[in-house]
């Protein structure tokens, strides 16, 4: 097994008072399938402000044939072995729990509770305030405000 530099190529921009934990992985080529990784240098990662991005936490950037930027909002709380997708655009004041995974494209709303062990499919939304109970998987659109 040979290490290939030319996979990390995205440019990360992290906000100021942001707290990255051990083992964190960020950035690296977007998990996408018939896109050369290697050679593409157009995949971005922004994570905002006052964020804290806990161990084993894992953000790929956009990818080529996406926007080409994931982002993440101000003050949210990404704890352990999250997975949060390429595309993805996470509002601020979002809390992640423990082992929850986001697809690509996914768009989560500001004020968002995502709780542990919870899977959102590729491509949707879910709308601001909402809260999405523990082991629950996620494969339609979640409205404002709603418990699911």
């Amino acid at each position: 097994m040979s290490w290939n530099p030319k996979c990390i190529l995205s440019a990360i921009l992290v906000g100021a008072h942001t707290t990255i934990y051990p083992f964190v992985a960020l950035g690296h080529a977007p998990q996408v399938l018939n896109v050369d990784d290697a050679t593409d240098s157009r995949n971005f990662l922004h994570i905002g402000e006052k964020c804290s991005i806990r161990e084993g936490a894992v953000l790929h950037p956009g990818s080529p044939e996406g926007s080409g930027l994931t982002h993440v909002g101000d003050n949210c709380l990404i704890m352990s072995g999250v997975h949060i997708g390429h595309d993805a655009r996470v509002g601020d004041d979002v809390v992640k729990s423990a082992n929850t995974s986001i697809g690509g494209h996914v768009h989560v709303g500001n004020g968002t509770v995502i709780g542990g062990q919870a899977a959102v499919h590729q491509r949707v939304h879910i709308g601001h305030e909402a809260m999405i109970g523990g082991h629950c998987g996620i494969d339609k659109y979640v409205p404002p405000w709603a418990l699911v």
